[in-house]
This record gives structure tokens, C-alpha cells and sequence, in this order.
């Protein structure tokens, strides 16, 4: 039974450290995939699939919520039109390890370029926020409404497969 009991904790144990710990390692190791410019490393880290359709969907969203007038709403569908070519132009391992090394690539920005005191702005504080055990969001710890990486579960892994804009 003590063999057991101990069993369990050590499992327990195990879990809780990879659950602490693999979100960070994940993001550690696409971050120096994007630094190397390794891109066979990015295309094992994420799904370009769905961080595709993410960022269409959520340029989508965010162009249909700019209502007004008729030609306002023409002016958003033609840019509705136009953002899935953009899109598939920037989401490729390049512009994520641009991304990821800049901050910035096309309309998406990860973080500021310059601080609030005017200084360029260093690597940001994270923030990883959990959401169950499938998948995890990854945040800038400043900043209130900034758009944010999706992360789900691959396995014992974690893939890039979204943007929260």
C-alpha cells in the first residue's frame, strides 16, 4: 500500500511539474526557433493551418465591427476579401519568427516598440494564462487588451495554432 501511496505522489508529483513547467518550455523553444531562424523547428511548433484561419477569423471580426454607413460596410467587405491573401503571406515561418523576434510582423503586434520612458522595449514580461489542460494563452504581462498567442495541446507539447486580437 506505502508503495502505491508513493507511486501516486511521484505521478502527482510529475504532472504538476509538467503542467507548471511545459507551457514555458514550449514557448522557450519556439522563441529560439524564431532567434535560429530555424523554420523546420517552427513548422514542428505550429499549425500554420489553423494560426491562418485564426487570424483571418479574428481580422474578420474585427473589420465587420466597424459598422457605419453603406460605404463603410462596402469598404470592410472588400477588406474582408483582401485579408486572406495578406494573411497567408505573413503566417508562414519566417513572419512568425519575425514575430516572435520582433514583436511585430504586418497588423500583428505582440509588444510595443519603444517603452514608456522612450527607450526601446526589452523582451516582455509573459503572462500565460491556462485554460484546462488543452490549451494555454501567452499575454504581455503589462499590457490590458493586447492580443494574445494560442497554444494547444499536442500530446505531451504544446503547438502554436492561434491569435487573439
Amino acid at each position: 500500500m506505502r508503495k502505491l501511496l508513493a507511486l501516486l505522489l511521484f505521478a502527482g508529483l510529475l504532472f504538476g511539474g509538467w503542467y507548471y513547467a511545459s507551457p514555458r518550455y514550449a514557448l522557450h523553444r519556439l522563441e529560439q526557433a524564431a532567434r535560429d531562424g530555424d523554420a523546420a523547428a517552427l513548422e514542428e511548433r505550429v499549425d500554420f493551418a489553423a494560426l491562418r484561419g485564426s487570424l483571418v477569423s479574428e481580422l474578420d471580426e474585427e473589420i465587420g465591427a466597424r459598422g457605419g454607413s453603406p460605404l463603410e460596410r462596402l469598404g470592410a467587405r472588400i477588406a474582408g476579401v483582401a485579408a486572406g491573401p495578406v494573411v497567408d503571406r505573413l503566417v508562414t515561418p519566417e513572419g512568425v519568427a519575425r514575430l516572435l523576434r520582433e514583436g511585430r510582423a504586418g497588423p500583428v503586434v505582440i509588444r510595443p516598440e519603444r517603452g514608456d520612458d522612450g527607450r526601446e522595449a526589452e523582451t516582455p514580461d509573459l503572462r500565460i494564462l491556462r485554460r484546462g489542460l488543452d490549451e494555454f494563452r501567452v499575454t504581455g504581462a503589462a499590457t490590458q487588451g493586447a492580443p494574445a498567442l494560442i497554444f494547444a495541446r499536442d500530446g505531451l507539447g504544446w503547438t502554436l495554432v492561434g491569435v487573439d486580437l
